[in-house]
């Protein structure tokens, strides 16, 4: 079995949010499972900007921003490079979602091309999303 998470669910076991216990306790099933965990790679700029946004708000001094970022990249998360298919997928799905954008869409368009679940705890995308497929989660639907 395999999973596919965006980048809130991965700064969420790093970093305090309302939605961090039930990020950590899909971590901690997908582990014991020995899940697969994919996400496009744009996730790791994600990941990578969430981490210095706390660092702009917070104050978070930059050691402590490098250590999380450690932990974040050795998480296994195969990252799955761009191919014409996968982006007109996303195209598709930002189109199908109304979205002005199309970097949420890239992670739908993964899950669909891999046939597995999507995690996230973007309440709006799941929501638009969940309403047209049965394979999209929010991470706060975990207690």
């Amino acid at each position: 079995m395999s999973q596919v998470v965006d980048a809130n669910l991965a700064v969420a076991l790093v970093l305090p949010t309302s939605y961090s216990t039930g990020a950590q306790v899909l971590w901690e099933r997908w582990s014991a499972e020995a899940q697969d965990v994919f996400a496009p790679d744009l996730w790791a700029y994600e990941v990578t900007s969430a981490l210095r946004k706390a660092m702009s708000i917070t104050g978070m001094p930059f050691r402590e921003a490098k250590v999380h970022l450690d932990t974040l990249m050795r998480l296994g998360v195969q990252l799955v490079p761009p191919t014409l298919e996968l982006d007109r997928l996303a195209l598709q799905w930002a189109e199908r979602l109304g979205q002005t954008v199309a970097y949420d869409a890239h992670y739908l368009a993964l899950a669909e091309t891999l046939g597995v679940d999507f995690w996230t705890a973007d309440r709006r995308l799941a929501d638009s999303a969940g309403a047209e497929v049965s394979w999209v989660h929010r991470i706060d639907e975990i207690a």
